[in-house]
């Protein structure tokens, strides 16, 4: 794996390092996990394996707090780019954020309006 995920550049670089993210997706932290998704999104590549096993960590993840308010929205925003919305995921960021709306930015609390609307 590249020392950080954001360094992939290129769709066939991603492709490649498929299995060896799938494998590590248990044990990254919430900062890998996130620049995985927003890599995703730049590429515009989703990978079903790939996302399937993620988004079984990420969800126990997002509901235990290891994210905070902007990796969250990274992530969803993320997934609406890439037309990959998993009811886990968000269902876990609404519980998640939901007693944490008053740190909100007013910008952030927009932002999640229109992901929602988007993820219908």
């Amino acid at each position: 794996l590249p020392s950080d995920i954001r360094e992939v550049q290129t769709f066939s670089e991603f492709l490649r390092l498929c299995p060896a993210l799938k494998e590590a997706a248990a044990k990254m932290p919430s900062a890998e996990l996130t620049a995985l998704c927003e890599t995703a999104a730049r590429l515009k590549f989703f990978d079903g394996d790939l996302f399937e096993e993620v988004f079984i960590h990420m969800a126990v993840k997002i509901r235990t707090g290891s994210f905070n308010i902007e990796q969250t929205t990274s992530v969803a925003s993320s997934l609406v780019d890439l037309n990959a919305c998993n009811v886990g995921i968000f269902g876990a960021a609404a519980a998640s954020l939901l007693p944490q709306i008053g740190q909100m930015s007013k910008s952030t609390r927009l932002q999640w309006l229109k992901l929602l609307a988007a993820a219908r």
